[in-house]
């Protein structure tokens, strides 16, 4: 493993001749300027014409504004929270990328909600390598995390979770991606009406902060306590949205409901419902289950195979998680990038809960009063369709996994813990 600072990126491509480097993301939004040497050759990529931007179009779509193979390198700070189809990203960064390419993101891992309704994802360590592998072409060759901060729930202020603002990976394109994958869906056909990145991108602060003010009051009135029962239908809670719907239908003792729950799932979600035949399931219970899976794009399938049409799937994933989990963070956004008409899916339903604030060690606090994560996302999705394996494909090729795996690394923490889920009580 290579390090990641910029100064390693200066000394990957040393060897390079005038290097033609991507900024995906190049929009100049705070006043930053270019770091790197005069000698190097820039595009500024974005999806939003403005200061630093060379090229308008979305990542998504990269390889509709560029030859194969154009650039020697590739940097992105703070832009991969902000994409709804990051695997499909991953596909068109290879495209553009000459082979020996090297690239260096930065995104984040525990940071607050912002450009809302626009961020997506979170990302632990381990979810690079289910990005970048054999399957889309890269090599994973350094990562860290920075900014290390405590995530404190506001209902709860005595537990907290560690975590890291930031989550930094270095890559290095090893080859073509794997024969027979493609996303061939656009994320504008998936969002709802004013919700496209590009759509909204211009509008006012006190807009978006009037938006994130009505979701901390929506998600204060569905504060996150958990109750004892499995499916947490007995307590007021946060599905005061999706609550009663669900609830009816679980009601109904015709239906066959199956329900998954994360702390006791040893293997995948696809292992786990292997025995279940097509279409045999009218409701679904996914209890911290996806966000668990190495490529939940993919195992979307399979929940998909399992419903029967206009059958119901209940979701239950972390929008922040301790940093002992390497996994993926979800925002109910991030969801409509996994269940779509594409997958098959509409949404029904979906609402972040339990506000937390991240708060910096060694720096000033955030800004409680907007500056805010959420401890979980749920949802309900319904299936409208089958699976479209036509558009969407993803090669079978074993992802190489890093030393610690975090679906392992996740079980033996919850086991250790006791089911506490990664959380630490420190006497505040």
């Amino acid at each position: 493993m290579t390090g990641v600072e910029w100064e390693d990126l200066v000394c990957a491509l040393a060897g390079t001749q005038s290097p033609h480097v991507l900024e995906l993301g190049g929009r100049r939004v705070s006043g930053d300027q270019w770091w790197f040497p005069s000698a190097w050759r820039r595009t500024g990529f974005d999806i939003v014409a403005g200061p630093g931007v060379d090229v308008v179009g979305d990542a998504h779509a990269m390889s509709h504004h560029f030859p194969a193979d154009t650039f020697d390198a590739m940097v992105s700070v703070a832009v991969f929270e902000h994409l709804l189809m990051p695997w499909k990203v991953a596909i068109e960064m290879n495209k553009v990328l000459r082979v020996g390419g090297v690239v260096r993101l930065t995104s984040h891992e525990s940071f607050p909600l912002h450009e809302e309704p626009w961020d997506f994802f979170r990302f632990g360590t381990a979810c690079w390598d289910t990005l970048f592998n054999q399957v889309t072409g890269f090599a994973v060759i350094g990562r860290s995390r920075v900014g290390e901060a405590r995530v404190v729930p506001w209902a709860r202020r005595s537990r907290v979770l560690r975590g890291f603002q930031h989550s930094v990976v270095m890559l290095r394109k090893t080859g073509n991606v794997a024969p027979g994958t493609r996303w061939d869906v656009r994320p504008e056909s998936l969002l709802p009406e004013g919700h496209f990145y590009a759509a909204n991108a211009a509008s006012s602060w006190p807009r978006r902060a009037a938006r994130h003010a009505l979701q901390l009051w929506r998600s204060r009135i569905a504060r996150f306590d958990p109750p004892d029962d499995p499916l947490r239908m007995k307590r007021r809670g946060p599905w005061w949205i999706i609550k009663s719907a669900i609830a009816r239908a679980l009601e109904v003792q015709t239906v066959e409901c199956k329900v998954v729950d994360g702390a006791g799932l040893d293997d995948r979600l696809s292992v786990a419902l292997a025995g279940v035949g097509d279409g045999a399931i009218s409701r679904l219970a996914l209890i911290d289950v996806l966000h668990r899976e190495r490529q939940p794009w993919v195992v979307v399938e399979e929940i998909n195979r399992v419903l029967e049409i206009g059958g119901l799937a209940y979701l239950e994933v972390p929008q922040v998680e301790d940093a002992d989990f390497g996994g993926w963070r979800v925002s109910a956004e991030g969801l409509r990038g996994l269940f779509h008409v594409g997958s098959g899916f509409t949404m029904e339903a979906s609402v972040m809960v339990d506000p937390c604030s991240v708060i910096p060690l060694g720096g000033a606090r955030q800004d409680v009063g907007l500056a805010a994560a959420f401890r979980r996302t749920v949802a309900m999705v319904r299936k409208i369709a089958p699976f479209d394996r036509e558009a969407m494909h993803w090669a079978s090729t074993p992802v190489q996994q890093p030393a610690e795996s975090f679906v392992d690394n996740h079980v033996a923490d919850l086991r250790r813990r006791g089911g506490a889920g990664g959380e630490h009580d420190i006497g505040v």
